[in-house]
């Protein structure tokens, strides 16, 4: 028969309890290695804290000297306002040594509190050469700052000028003043451990524990590698020493930690220490206690267990009715709260997926909607645009008609009477005796008739496809006709031709011929310009072609909203014939600034 739930967590907790009572002398003995690790590893971590507390101290009072105000040669600066932000620095900041402004030769310049005591020339001190030469911020070990012999520690940050180091800002750092103490967190592990600031020489540059400042470090070679390396360490350390303490101190924990994440080369480290009888008092105690606790446990457990696993057993019930409910669809009924406990977190998720599910259903079906609504809006414009290439269609065809009859007409009126003159002319001439002078006259009369009736008949053929098209091609063409067409008028017309003028195939030329056509028709109709601008550009991809004018212009957006089925099918024409050569034609124009009209289209390779 297979246990229920509740009774298997009696059963597995109680296993669990006599086989802790059999293993608490291994598990002491494990304990005992593993609070001596969470402390290493605790003293790491405020030892890492402390020193990310260091960093932002240094990077707030880098920011600030570097916000004084200096952006030109450190010899040309305002004096006064110099020594106003530089003694406003000083007060707030942790440069209680004082601030220094030091040229490119490393004289010194300024001083905040004045120093005349110092020396002019500071290039004997390793930060401020290192500084000059690389052109970059430098944090300083432990020095003593002459003729005083002060203990400093130096912030030197290069200034620029014209892409040149022009010199320096120095924040001093006064250990006497124990300014720097106070960038360490006034925390220690326990009553006998202490924080110290070392640089990469093993000095104390701060401590919690104030007796140590500015005395070397135990171990200071090893700690010194570690800075040099940027690595962390943490264990034990025996028989730890310092020069004035030359007796052997019990046992300590230490912990390292550089200053690796600092922007600036900060050749400092933190070492955490406490005493290892100290730091594991607690858990020698609890191993004495551990054995006659655990048989209490064993006890309690059993009862607890049978608690738990009641407070478990019921949430998941309703857990499980709840995710049935959801799997049948039903995602509007809540799950109750069931505490605040992680089977109660774990229902508040539960819930709160079930409602998020709930809104994305919603929201699909308001997107499904939406897009609904936007393919009947897309559909009526794909209408709304066949009804309108129909209509162009249509004005094509009447278009054609047009011509046709327009040519039959000129035929008949012109052409036809011309040619029966002609012909009575020749008749009569046959037929009746002329003198050779009379016969001269007639025949030149007669041939007058003729030229005229040969460039009619030209003219014609030339409004039907000029021949210059074909024969020069589309550059000649287009100068050909807008000269033709717009010169009678007073238009003033200019041609201009960019790249290397070449054929193009024989539709694409006559489309583009009829598109410039068509737009310069349009300046002849509609602009009233006095200057026409054609330009034709011969690219290695295509053809841009460029009509202008300094005409009347019009409102183009307001062309394209227009519900005139009658109203720009000749611009629609123009689009249409562009849109076949798989190119684009652009319309800028405003009522008052004239028009330009922009052909852009690509040429199949080898064209």
């Amino acid at each position: 028969m297979r246990m229920g739930l509740q009774a298997r967590l009696l059963v597995l907790v109680t296993l669990a309890m006599l086989l802790m009572l059999s293993m608490l002398g291994i598990f002491g003995f494990i304990l005992v290695r593993e609070r001596v690790d969470e402390i290493l590893r605790q003293n790491l971590r405020l030892a890492q804290a402390s020193a990310g507390y260091i960093q932002y101290t240094l990077e707030e009072n880098l920011k600030s000297l570097n916000e004084i105000g200096l952006t030109a040669d450190p010899e040309e600066v305002d004096i006064a306002q110099f020594q106003k932000a530089a003694h406003e620095l000083y007060l707030r900041s942790i440069f209680s040594g004082g601030i220094f402004l030091i040229n490119e030769r490393g004289e010194l310049l300024l001083s905040e509190p004045p120093r005349p005591e110092l020396s002019k020339n500071l290039l004997g001190y390793s930060h401020i050469r290192q500084a000059l030469d690389t052109g970059k911020p430098v944090i300083s070990s432990y020095y003593t700052l002459e003729p005083r012999d002060e203990p400093m520690v130096s912030v030197a940050v290069p200034r620029m000028s014209g892409g040149r180091i022009a010199g320096l800002i120095v924040g001093n750092i006064d250990l006497a003043s124990q300014s720097l103490q106070k960038a360490i967190q006034p925390v220690s592990p326990g009553q006998t451990g202490y924080i110290d600031i070392i640089d990469k020489e093993g000095f104390v540059l701060a401590s919690t524990d104030t007796g140590r400042t500015l005395h070397q470090s135990d171990h200071r070679g090893v700690l010194g590698n570690l800075i040099q390396q940027q690595k962390t360490t943490q264990g034990t350390c025996h028989s730890c020493h310092s020069d004035d303490q030359p007796e052997p101190r019990e046992t300590e924990i230490m912990a390292f930690f550089p200053l690796s994440r600092f922007p600036v080369s900060a050749p400092w480290g933190v070492v955490v220490r406490q005493s290892e009888r100290e730091a594991l008092a607690s858990v020698r105690s609890l191993q004495q206690r551990f054995f006659f606790i655990g048989l209490s446990l064993l006890g309690i457990g059993i009862l607890l267990t049978w608690g738990m696993a009641q407070s478990i057993v019921k949430p998941i019930r309703v857990l499980t009715q709840a995710a049935r409910r959801i799997a049948s669809g039903n995602l509007s009924d809540s799950i109750p709260p069931l505490g605040r406990d992680e089977i109660g977190t774990l229902a508040q998720s539960f819930d709160a997926m079930r409602e998020e599910l709930r809104k994305s259903l919603d929201k699909i079906q308001k997107w499904n909607e939406e897009l609904e609504k936007m393919v009947q809006e897309r559909t009526q414009e794909l209408e709304e645009s066949q009804a309108k290439r129909g209509e162009l269609l249509h004005k094509l065809i009447s278009a054609h008609e047009e011509e046709r009859k327009r040519i039959a007409r000129e035929l008949h009126d012109e052409t036809s009477q011309s040619l029966a003159a002609l012909t009575v002319a020749l008749d009569t001439a046959a037929m009746s005796p002329h003198s050779e002078a009379e016969m001269e006259a007639k025949l030149s009369s007669m041939k007058t008739m003729a030229v005229k009736l040969l460039d009619g008949v030209r003219q014609m053929i030339f409004d039907l496809r000029p021949t210059v098209l074909d024969d020069l091609g589309l550059l000649s063409a287009i100068r050909w006709y807008a000269k033709e067409r717009l010169s009678p008028l007073g238009v003033k017309v200019r041609v201009e031709m960019s790249g290397t003028e070449r054929r193009l195939p024989s539709q694409i030329e006559i489309a583009l011929f009829r598109v410039v056509q068509e737009a310069v028709t349009n300046i002849a109709k509609h602009a009233e310009a006095e200057n026409v601008v054609l330009s034709v550009d011969f690219t290695d991809y295509g053809i841009i072609i460029e009509v202008e004018d300094d005409g009347k212009g019009f409102d183009a957006q307001a062309l394209d909203r227009t519900t005139d089925k009658g109203t720009g099918l000749g611009l629609l024409g123009m689009k249409e014939r562009v849109a076949l050569l798989e190119g684009n034609l652009s319309i800028d124009s405003e009522p008052g600034s004239g028009t330009r009209v922009k052909i852009e289209v690509p040429l199949p390779a080898g064209g």
